[in-house]
């Protein structure tokens, strides 16, 4: 590997945003639809985490709401998924991964509550189809490595990057943008790819993320050559200075 790019992989530290995308001029011309569906993604990383208990939760969900005849209220409440646990011999209490699905997912929504009734409408219709992705399903580790894919936002990415080699001269805000993602982002994109290229239903991510890294390299080369040809210029403008103001002796006196 060459000594920038590991230099970038050994020193970046995570992140949550890309801050440095906020400075493109045209930002409309940057936003493209995340490839994955988000609502499909975030219930496949929800049966994920929360295993077996999700996946009778979510199963409970879908056959209260069919038998649902209180559609005003909403799709389903919080006493027919105990009643439907119950008779299938589950023993745990749904109000955490209810509150979950609800909270941290936004998959569902309270329709209606008062003291005595909860009930929820289904904002996602995955979970009533069953349309989870169940390809994906059947390893949930694909799963994940297409949420992180989805959440990292690559063709943004990449699009920002393509921008920085065609712009003919970057800024310091560029150069100091560059500098932020080189430190964050770019670590998560670098591990993202190693779980990427083990599955071969996710190769094209890893294909997208090797991309990215050798777009963020030419960038790199980009900026580290001009730094240097500055350098250059700098210590030769130094030197000529210092020659001229040598004292200039008269013609055969030794200046020792």
């Amino acid at each position: 590997m060459n000594d920038f790019l590991r230099f970038l992989t050994l020193t970046a530290r995570p992140s949550v945003v890309l801050p440095w995308l906020s400075f493109i001029p045209d930002k409309s011309a940057y936003r493209f639809p995340i490839y994955v569906d988000i609502a499909k993604a975030r219930l496949a990383e929800f049966l994920l985490k929360y295993g077996e208990k999700a996946r009778a939760l979510i199963e409970a969900i879908r056959e209260a709401s069919l038998r649902n005849d209180n559609p005003d209220a909403g799709d389903f409440s919080y006493k027919q998924i105990m009643e439907i646990l119950d008779s299938k011999g589950y023993a745990f209490d749904p109000k955490n991964l209810l509150r979950i699905l609800e909270k941290e997912y936004g998959l569902i929504e309270t329709s209606f509550r008062t003291s005595s009734q909860h009930w929820w409408r289904v904002k996602a219709r995955e979970i009533l189809s069953g349309d989870e992705g169940a390809d994906d399903l059947q390893d949930p580790r694909v799963a994940a490595i297409k949420i992180k894919a989805a959440s990292l936002e690559l063709r943004a990415i990449k699009r920002k990057l393509e921008y920085l080699l065609r712009k003919p001269v970057l800024t310091e805000l560029d150069k100091r943008e560059f500098r932020r993602f080189s430190f964050n982002e770019l670590n998560d994109i670098v591990t993202l790819l190693e779980e990427a290229s083990q599955y071969e239903e996710t190769l094209d991510v890893a294909n997208e993320l090797k991309g990215i890294i050798s777009l963020a390299y030419e960038v790199g080369k980009r900026i580290a050559r001009k730094a240097n040809n500055k350098g250059l210029h700098e210590a030769k403008g130094h030197e000529e200075n210092s020659h001229d103001n040598v004292l200039r002796l008269p013609d055969g006196e030794d200046s020792v």
